[in-house]
């Protein structure tokens, strides 16, 4: 019979409100005029603890935490692995070395696989908020923090580098709608340095079209026939050696086969993908972040080749993330008050019906129940 641990979801739920309500009291004390930021001198204190907590919070929960996600224990080896290796040893021998790093100072502390999992779950609280922040009140802080906890975040409890990685991609898109490309590449290639998956992320900047091109509906047409096109794609990207170690257990099945459509994974993108083309294609998003949607849509032909490779899933992360920017982006652009009340409501129940099928009835991460070292 099933059953949901309620004193689990309790806890996970308590961690995401007053989280929530920590970043919407942030965003209360700055005031935005155009591109800088004015805050009052008795509100700076205010600010920045109400930011510290919205960090600190979830990352005592997730770092505090024991046997929780399906890779723990594996990352608890890592520790052992690697607490021992010198820096000559990491900059030479070693790929993914920020996280390695991190285990060193880990190590180094507390000599404890613990504060590993609180230092790598606050670097990610730190790259989120930073990337969300980096939009000045273009959007709700709390919306966009509410998708990330419903979507995202007992995620980062099971593939943790990979998810500061993505998060380190999240803050590094600023540079694309900046056209600052020596500066996005810095930053992917400091992501890589948690997860190598990062690297496929350097395509990202090249999707920042100009209005209505050739090359623009060629994309489109190319994420739309995905099936027809995908397979070929990934017969090419098995052959990359940085990628070969996780395309070896790669099977090539039926492209043409109609189980991809109806699967609960593409049910809910095309879910989630109303609200940006309805909005973005009638021009009441702001016509400089139809990168993000162009980004955001790259999401489909790697759900789909999750269909012969595991690994393509969370290869999806990455542009799956844009979500927490590119949706609150919408919601705000929305003019009319009962359109966007109306817009509002309908991501509220979709992310809260996500995260109940996703990790309370599925459980995908093993992330239920809770148990904290203590």
């Amino acid at each position: 019979m099933f059953h949901i641990d309620l004193k689990s979801l309790v806890i996970y739920s308590s961690v995401f409100i007053v989280s929530i309500l920590f970043i919407k009291e942030y965003q209360k004390k700055c005031s935005y005029y155009d591109s800088s930021v004015e805050i009052k001198s008795n509100d700076i204190v205010k600010r920045y603890t109400c930011l510290f907590f919205v960090s600190l919070i979830p990352t005592l929960i997730a770092g505090l935490r024991y046997g929780v996600g399906t890779d723990y224990f594996n990352y608890w080896d890592m520790f052992y692995w690697y607490n021992d290796l010198s820096l000559k040893e990491l900059l030479i021998n070693e790929n993914e070395r920020f996280f390695k790093l991190v285990i060193i100072i880990s190590d180094f502390l507390f000599q404890n696989p613990i504060w590993m999992f609180v230092l790598s779950h606050f670097i990610t609280m730190m790259f989120l908020l930073a990337a969300v922040t980096t939009y000045k009140n273009k959007f709700s802080y709390s919306f966009s923090l509410f998708i990330f906890f419903m979507s995202f975040w007992s995620f980062s409890l099971n593939i943790t580098r990979q998810f500061i990685a993505v998060t380190i991609v999240l803050f590094a898109i600023k540079y694309i709608l900046r056209r600052s490309f020596v500066k996005y590449v810095i930053f992917i290639l400091i992501a890589t340095q948690f997860h190598m998956s990062a690297i496929i992320c350097i395509i990202f900047y090249f999707l920042n079209f100009k209005k209505s091109t050739l090359i623009q509906y060629l994309y489109y047409l190319m994420i739309i026939f995905t099936p027809i096109v995908l397979p070929f794609l990934i017969i090419l990207i098995s052959k990359i050696p940085l990628f070969q170690e996780y395309t070896t257990t790669y099977e090539l099945g039926n492209p043409f086969q109609i189980d991809f459509i109806y699967s609960a994974k593409t049910f809910f993108w095309f879910l989630i993908l109303v609200g940006p083309i309805i909005f973005y294609k009638n021009g009441v998003v702001n016509q400089k972040y139809n990168v993000l949607f162009n980004i955001l849509i790259l999401e489909l032909p790697l759900v789909y080749m999750g269909n012969f490779n595991l690994f393509a899933n969370r290869l999806a992360l990455f542009p799956q993330i844009i979500q927490i920017i590119i949706i609150p982006l919408v919601i705000s652009s929305i003019k009319n008050p009962k359109e966007k009340r109306l817009v509002f409501v309908y991501y509220c129940i979709l992310y809260l019906f996500i995260y109940l099928q996703r990790f309370v009835f599925s459980n995908q991460g093993d992330i239920f129940p809770y148990i904290s070292i203590f």
